[in-house]
């Protein structure tokens, strides 16, 4: 029992590392394609270009390991509910943070520095809704059965709610925050 554990460790372990090596690799090869010259004359872009091909290989890489480590994790019910409720309670946050921005910014009093960062952070709430969602839906499935998988879907639908909200706010009213 402890040397399956351990296994199951090894292998979300061995999955990061992948990870990381596919990234480089990634980076690699497109610093083998790099014109020298170009990449001198605007290093500053060329870095963070650089950066985001990354991490953005190192985070689409990384779903494959962590999609296992919930996996692995579905026979602790209590865990689960423990998540399923944060998650929800996140995703409740981004109804509450997208409503209060529209209030802010309807009223104009986006000026006073609390606010504007309360409505900064609603919109990158909204800006990630996409990928909330996905997740939710993905991880209400790995769920296992009852109120932890019942809170995912809620979390979901939640999360389905602020980007259809936002959606009709920009597309029939024509005001986004």
């Amino acid at each position: 029992m402890l040397a399956k554990r351990f296994v199951k460790i090894g292998i979300v372990i061995a999955g990061y590392v992948f990870a990381v090596v596919g990234a480089s690799v990634a980076l690699y090869v497109r610093l083998l394609f790099t014109d020298t010259a170009a990449a001198q004359a605007a290093s500053g872009m060329y870095a963070f270009g650089d950066d985001m091909l990354f991490g953005g290989m190192l985070g689409l890489l990384s779903l494959i390991p962590t999609l296992l480590a919930f996996y692995f994790l579905r026979p602790l019910e209590k865990l689960w509910r423990w998540f399923a409720a944060a998650c929800l309670v996140f995703a409740l946050m981004g109804i509450l943070l997208t409503l209060i921005g529209m209030v802010i910014n309807g009223s104009g009093a986006y000026h006073d520095p609390i606010w504007a960062v309360v409505s900064f952070l609603g919109l990158l709430h909204i800006f990630g809704v996409p990928l909330f969602f996905a997740g939710f839906v993905v991880l209400a499935v790995i769920a296992p059965m009852g109120g932890s998988r019942r809170l995912m879907l809620f979390a979901a639908a939640a999360e389905m709610f602020t980007g259809l909200y936002t959606l009709v706010m920009l597309f029939v009213f024509h005001r986004f925050f």
